[in-house]
């Protein structure tokens, strides 16, 4: 049987009591089906094995997709670099007039290109300079700590 979180209210108000427990409920059952759709909590073991193929991954594709990434960075450099080049070319008088909103656009597009190169450094380069140091870390003290737990209990071979 489910227990519902209604604040006691006074017996005089019947019908207000009724209405807060019905909110709740549905509250629940909704509360209810986001956890099954997204399950947020992890036990233990399953964050750990999470963890696990999450290196594992990480060791089997790092060689191919560092290559790859910094060819996208090359890219990217080369079409800013054409890009400015194009700009300086249409910069004849006859364009004065529109200087502004080409100063504005391209403070726009510069803004979006470097919060795209923060996130890419973020994400991927900073994981590959620490080789998911912590997290490693974190492995050994489980594993250690699940041996001390089995030689412990007496359920080592």
């Amino acid at each position: 049987m489910r227990q519902t979180l209604v604040p006691k209210l006074p017996l005089g108000n019947a019908s207000l009591r009724s209405s807060a427990a019905l909110v709740a409920e549905k509250h629940l059952d909704y509360c209810e089906r986001i956890m099954k759709i997204l399950p947020i909590r992890l036990t233990d073991d399953e964050y750990i094995a999470r963890l696990r193929r999450g290196i594992d991954q990480w060791d089997r594709w790092k060689y191919v997709s560092v290559p790859v990434v910094l060819a996208v960075v090359a890219f990217m450099g080369w079409g800013l670099a054409e890009g400015v080049q194009k700009m300086i070319m249409m910069a004849q008088p006859g364009n004065v007039p529109n200087a502004w909103t080409g100063i504005i656009l391209g403070g726009a597009i510069g803004i979006s290109i470097g919060f795209f190169i923060q996130i890419l450094l973020n994400s991927f380069f900073a994981p590959l300079l620490h080789s998911y140091r912590t997290e490693r870390l974190l492995l050994k003290y489980y594993d250690a700590v699940h041996d001390a737990e089995d030689v412990y209990q007496g359920n080592v071979d």
